[in-house]
């Protein structure tokens, strides 16, 4: 789920069906700002083959959200992939609206950048490095108003929440091409732990090999309490094409 694709489209993907965002630094936040942060195992099949960390500030009317993925393990001597993101943009009470994302990629086979920016709603795709021809699929940005980019989208599924929030957000995306969704709901709750049934969807823009393959990627997402009387996300569980993966809160 990236304006780039490539053979590192495979992690991106398992990373936006589970909601993955990472970490790097932000600028220390203000009395009148909200910091959060937090570093996942990237687990496929019982093996430890990525990290994720994010941070993020929330401001009045604001926010800043910055991330990082990339391979570890066995999987770092096979292919080096390092996926590396941010947004800002402007918020009101739950509703997010970026502003300008940016992302780069070293898929372990090719290096890419693109930035996308937001005018009144619409996306602009502004930068694609190294260029790529347009595909036949592929949708026009122009036609796009409301949607979020993938890196928004990510954070309001794994960001903290009151308890009364739980289960609750739900996301359009854009990713320069594609246009798809992500969801949670059904709220469960067991001891001090929530689980939410979440789904990541493909709705246009992909080609028709990968909606056939498959269009719908189900999901389960864990809450633990954060300490503070809110809820954190500890863990997500997803069944993806390339099999079983998990994402544990370190």
């Amino acid at each position: 789920m990236a304006i780039i694709g490539g053979s590192g489209a495979a992690v991106r993907r398992v990373a936006t069906a589970a909601a993955l965002a990472v970490a790097s630094a932000l600028p220390a936040p203000s009395r009148a700002e909200a910091a959060f942060d937090g570093a996942f195992d990237v687990v496929f099949r019982g093996i430890v083959a990525g990290r994720a960390t994010w941070r993020a500030n929330e401001a009045p009317g604001a926010y800043a959200v910055s991330a990082l993925l990339q391979s570890t393990g066995l999987l770092r001597l096979v292919a080096d992939i390092r996926y590396v993101a941010e947004v800002t943009g402007v918020r009101s009470g739950d509703r997010f609206s970026p502003s300008r994302y940016r992302e780069e990629a070293n898929t372990g086979q090719r290096k890419q950048a693109a930035v996308m920016a937001f005018r009144r709603g619409v996306p602009v795709v502004e930068k694609v490095e190294p260029p790529q021809p347009p595909g036949p699929n592929d949708l026009d940005p122009a036609k796009e108003r409301g949607v979020v980019d993938p890196l928004t989208a990510l954070y309001l599924v794994l960001r903290d929440v009151p308890k009364d929030r739980a289960c609750t957000a739900r996301a359009v995306i854009f990713d320069g091409r594609r246009r798809s969704q992500v969801a949670l709901s059904r709220p469960q709750a067991s001891g001090d732990r929530i689980t939410c049934a979440g789904e990541y969807r493909r709705l246009a823009g992909f080609t028709e090999f990968e909606m056939r393959e498959r269009q719908r990627f189900p999901f389960e997402l864990t809450y633990a309490s954060d300490g503070n009387g809110g809820l954190r996300v500890v863990e997500v569980t997803i069944e993806t094409v390339y099999g079983p993966a998990r994402l544990i809160r370190r």
